[in-house]
């Protein structure tokens, strides 16, 4: 994983802001222009965050970062001090002139959390004793895709099965992870990998037995009649085999 070992490089990183720097809004035609007020004098040595983005003061100047990789740990390091001022692009708000390189950013602290996420799955079972499956046996399950999968049931209808737990380590997927449940001959698990999967092979759930993974109470996607509207899906359920 990338790891910033200096203020010099976090800075590169970052967008440097300043009063005048147009901001564009998702709901607003017009860009505004950022106003930084007192906040290179008041808050120097400081950082403040609001959904995901850091806003931090060095040295008299501003600069905005997604947070990603160990960024925030870097300021606390070098001693940097938490305090309470507005963040600008954590809302949906971008700056005009840095679009390009400010989106990299936001792709860069998607890719960062996917990456810090498995590593923390892969920590967590190896703490836990729970071991691997090996991708012959995953091929014959199918992942719960993140946004979730629809199926219809003849008499409740639409339902939306997401997967268990999301894409950060939280509790629920320190809960969870390592577990299994079956009904009507169908398996729910969340693999060691941090996702969600459905089988129906039972090889694959002795394996699971065998590697650590514990029973745990869970609602078993299509164990009960529910077919998947998603024609994809669908296909590549069935084409999971059954012993």
């Amino acid at each position: 994983m990338k790891e910033y070992k200096n203020m010099m490089e976090l800075r590169n990183d970052a967008v440097e802001v300043f009063t005048g720097l147009q901001i564009s809004w998702p709901l607003y035609i017009r860009p505004e222009r950022l106003s930084l007020g007192d906040i290179p004098e008041r808050y120097e040595h400081k950082y403040s965050w609001n959904n995901g983005t850091i806003y931090f003061v060095d040295e008299g100047k501003v600069f905005v970062i997604p947070a990603m990789w160990n960024a925030y740990k870097l300021l606390e390091d070098e001693g940097f001090c938490e305090a309470s001022f507005y963040v600008p692009f954590s809302n949906g708000d971008f700056p005009l002139q840095y679009k390009a390189k400010w989106e990299s950013l936001r792709a860069e602290q998607d890719r960062s959390r996917k990456e810090q996420f498995i590593k923390d799955c892969a920590e967590f079972c190896e703490k836990n004793g729970i071991g691997e499956i090996s991708d012959d046996l995953l091929k014959q399950a199918m992942q719960i895709p993140a946004i979730g999968m629809k199926a219809h049931h003849p008499l409740e209808g639409d339902k939306i099965f997401a997967p268990i737990g999301g894409s950060f380590f939280d509790s629920v997927v320190a809960e969870y992870m390592g577990t299994y449940d079956t009904n009507n001959g169908v398996c729910i698990f969340l693999c060691s990998d941090g996702k969600t999967y459905i089988t129906k092979n039972w090889d694959l759930v002795n394996a699971l037995k065998a590697a650590g993974y514990r029973r745990k109470k869970h609602y078993v996607p299509l164990s009960n009649g529910e077919v998947l509207v998603d024609p994809t899906l669908k296909m590549r359920w069935e084409a999971c085999n059954s012993n």
